[in-house]
């Protein structure tokens, strides 16, 4: 299941998710866009969109891991250059971009390609791992050790992209793969939830994670009573038998 939100601040939704079976596999998307309000709402669809035409028509349950991997390298890469194509034949879109995270589900792996400071999380019973890591300013200086954890959650550039979809030419995704098994969840999430709750309140709210729409909605309600300020966007989705 997925919501989202355009919050209670701003006027509009840049933000664009999608969750879709091809084959057994199960794929889950969400993109944040950057750049204004048209640009970043046009960015992130046109991410999502590439998700969805690459993935719906490339990806077979006799496929690889490692031909997965590349088909979703080529999926960054097309919505990348469509991004900065369309940018650069209307001058009011100049400097629009998004973030991108993907999960495929499939038997007991998820595969995790990720740009941006969307998040993805991997719950298994009453633990939860983040699948991702932040590519902004001050996670990377976090990573670092040049800054503390504390210093970190107040630091002015905890929201400042250094990788994004429609920066450049040249930008590969980071791709992880996890193993899972049935009953664990999967969400993905922009960082209208991430940067208000933090994982141990989001831990709680999935800790009972049978019933996925009353997590859901206690994710929503616990972003909003933490004070979000942006759009927010969840997917979440169980493990089957099957692997999706």
């Amino acid at each position: 299941m997925m919501r989202s939100e355009t919050g209670k601040v701003r006027p509009d939704n840049e933000d664009n998710c999608c969750i879709f079976d091809a084959g057994t596999a199960r794929i889950m998307a969400v993109a944040d866009g950057i750049g204004g309000i048209e640009g970043g709402e046009i960015a992130s669809k046109i991410a999502i969109d590439t998700v969805t035409s690459i993935l719906s028509s490339r990806l077979t349950d006799t496929m690889t891991e490692d031909e997965l991997k590349e088909v979703l390298e080529d999926v960054y890469r097309k919505a990348n250059v469509q991004i900065l194509k369309t940018a650069l034949a209307d001058q009011a879109l100049m400097g629009m971009g998004t973030t991108l995270t993907v999960a495929v589900i499939r038997e007991r792996r998820v595969i995790v390609a990720h740009m941006g400071d969307c998040r993805g999380y991997l719950i298994h019973g009453s633990s939860m791992t983040q699948m991702t890591a932040d590519h902004t300013y001050a996670a990377e200086l976090l990573r670092n050790r040049s800054i503390t954890q504390e210093e970190y959650i107040c630091h002015p550039e905890r929201h400042t992209l250094v990788k994004s979809l429609g920066e450049n030419a040249f930008l590969i995704p980071d791709i992880y793969v996890y193993n899972i098994i049935y009953g664990d969840v999967v969400m993905l999430c922009t960082d209208g939830l991430c940067s208000f709750v933090d994982d141990e309140s989001i831990r709680l709210s999935l800790k009972k994670h049978n019933d996925l729409a009353d997590c859901m909605d206690n994710l929503f309600d616990r972003a909003y009573s933490s004070g979000s300020d942006d759009n927010i966007t969840v997917l979440l989705t169980h493990v089957t038998p099957g692997g999706s």
